[in-house]
């Protein structure tokens, strides 16, 4: 079944894949001595607030200056981050932040000297900071680019005898590696259950720094958003662009329309008044007609009658 990601991780993703392997973001610098030895001070004074860790954590690691924001970002995504494949970088360091941070959820004091099983449940780790010494010599040094995040799930198993070894490793200075039997079943490292019931005022204050992927995805949201907007303005004006365009339209057929009307009233009125002048004309050439017809009648009566006067004499 395909692995769901959450949107977080797909844009922590997006963002590497755009900006490179190589290119300084907050928590990377971090090797893992100096993850453990962090560790170890949070497993012990995490009460007495991160100020007092990075005081104690500059002065172990005096070859860099870390901040409060810094140590409380590194330390979140190391209890946050899924635990990788036994042998793979960072393996020990998430196991050791997921067993301080279920230690801090349920409030269990760290007692002075008392070991907790490591990442393979085979090399215990002593929980005093004062016993944790970072191995000289074994600190990896960042050459441009820093120890990216992707590196602690995405890195592919070791061999088990690359594991063993001292060198591949690094490991506090008092950790010993008791023998164990190789048909010994290792215990399965259990996730604690994600809650904010512990973030006191102390381990992370109220106006603690955001995390760039929520700046990043507020970003891409505004983005989203204004986009959503306009297209909607867009959609608007083409409405209207379309009503006003409906409108002349059908003015302009109104318009015609009328026009048309108007001519054929002319036409008809001018077929009616031509009819009627026709009618008079008849009329008049009928009555000129009658009396031209009259006017004949009486000549031809007035000439008749001499001629009968003469017949008769």
């Amino acid at each position: 079944m395909a692995a769901r990601f959450s949107p977080q991780e797909v844009m922590e993703t997006e963002v590497k894949r755009r900006l490179g392997a190589h290119v300084q973001r907050r928590g990377d610098g971090f090797t893992e001595a100096e993850s453990m030895g962090m560790l170890q001070l949070v497993r012990s004074r995490w009460r007495e607030g991160w100020d007092v860790i990075a005081q104690l954590h500059n002065a172990q690691f005096a070859k860099h200056n870390r901040s409060a924001d810094s140590l409380k970002k590194k330390f979140s995504r190391l209890y946050r981050s899924n635990i990788p494949p036994r042998g793979a970088k960072n393996h020990q360091a998430i196991t050791f932040a997921h067993i301080v941070h279920k230690e801090m959820i349920e409030g269990v004091p760290a007692a002075p000297g008392t070991a907790v099983s490591s990442v393979d449940g085979e090399t215990p780790v002593e929980s005093s900071e004062a016993s944790f010494q970072p191995p000289q010599g074994e600190e990896r040094t960042q050459e441009g680019a820093a120890e990216t995040e992707h590196n602690w799930v995405d890195t592919a198993e070791v061999p088990a005898a690359a594991t063993s070894s001292p060198a591949a490793v690094s490991v506090p200075a008092t950790v010993a590696t008791p023998p164990t039997a190789a048909s010994a079943p290792r215990p399965r490292a259990r996730v604690p259950r994600q809650t904010t019931e512990w973030q006191s005022p102390a381990v992370f204050p109220p106006d603690a720094t955001p995390l760039p992927t929520d700046d990043l995805l507020t970003s891409v949201l505004k983005v989203i958003l204004r986009s959503q907007y306009q297209r909607d303005l867009d959609r608007e004006e083409e409405r209207q662009r379309r009503d006003e365009e409906r409108q002349r339209r059908r003015e302009e057929a109104e318009q015609r329309r009328q026009e048309e009307d108007r001519r054929r009233d002319e036409e008809r009125e001018e077929r009616r008044r031509r009819s009627e002048e026709r009618a008079e004309e008849r009329a008049e050439n009928r009555r000129r007609h009658e009396q031209f017809m009259q006017m004949m009648t009486v000549l031809v009566g007035k000439n008749s009658a001499p001629q009968q006067r003469d017949t008769e004499c």
